[in-house]
């Protein structure tokens, strides 16, 4: 299929990239290299200080669509940018240090065209390190493909590749991300969906290579998976509580919430009897 640039494409692919140098190129080649090729890409430079303007500038590719920010608003601003931007009937994440295989926007639409009750899909993911080498596989992601085992299983973990997502642009331009959260915002974002009772499935096939870094550890709670998962809990119930939207999935949520909370008083409570006994 040649891509007309004179019409609306069939799909955004949508990437923000900071400081992406290291692994930029191989992510915009593995989407413009694509067996499907009726896409615009997307991509918002979100402030980078390294190379990544001169990396992306040297792609001569009418698909792209480049955009940068004065400054630095961080992956969620930027998502939202980019899905503004968007001209596409299905908006499609990428991630500037992950790889998509070559078939994977053309499986993706082929599914969703001929499911039109999905409203968001994903693929299954192969797990690779800094080097490009597969690692493994991610359990909560292969466990978890239909709508009710991934519907179910939200509330209390995330077992979506953001970055594997496909998803109807009517739908990703109502409901956004959340700009109040830097990180777990497609989590966040999963739930109001399921919650609105859109469907979300995935393709049981590993079309997309996700790069596993190795983690910082600044000592800083906030910094943690597990206070990012309480913090998304909280503004998903608040959030539907002022809309007077609380039915059995928020109350579901909310029960995974008050046992994390019970959990974590625990630890704090042991963590503050150590140093009791110590002093």
């Amino acid at each position: 299929m040649i891509f007309n640039h004179m019409k609306n494409p069939t799909i955004s692919v949508v990437m923000p990239v900071y400081n992406s140098e290291k692994y930029l190129r191989e992510a915009i080649s593995s989407i413009l290299s694509q067996t499907f090729k009726d896409f615009e890409f997307i991509i918002i430079n979100d402030g980078s200080t390294d190379s990544s303007n001169k990396i992306i500038s040297s792609y001569i590719d009418s698909r792209i669509r480049y955009y940068t920010n004065s400054s630095r608003l961080g992956t969620t601003k930027s998502l939202n940018c980019a899905i503004r931007h968007a001209r596409g009937t299905y908006t499609a994440r990428m991630d500037a240090d992950d790889i998509s295989l070559p078939d994977r926007l053309l499986k993706q639409i082929k599914y969703l065209k001929s499911h039109p009750s999905c409203t968001l899909l994903a693929t299954t993911v192969n797990l690779i390190d800094s080097n490009g080498n597969f690692i493994g596989m991610w359990d909560d992601d292969r466990a978890h493909v239909t709508f009710n085992q991934i519907k179910n299983r939200l509330p209390a973990s995330n077992c979506i590749a953001h970055a594997s997502t496909m998803i109807k642009s009517s739908i990703i331009k109502k409901y956004r991300y959340n700009e109040k959260l830097r990180y777990c915002q497609d989590h966040e974002l999963w739930l109001r969906l399921c919650a609105d009772n859109y469907r979300m499935e995935k393709i049981n096939e590993p079309l997309h290579c996700y790069r596993i870094k190795t983690p910082t550890f600044t000592g800083d709670f906030r910094e943690t998976m597990e206070y990012k998962l309480l913090k998304i809990r909280v503004i998903f119930l608040s959030n539907r509580l002022k809309q007077f939207k609380f039915g059995l999935y928020e109350l579901v949520t909310a029960t995974y919430l008050c046992k994390y909370l019970v959990l974590l008083l625990v630890v704090v409570l042991k963590h503050m009897y150590k140093i009791k006994t110590k002093t």
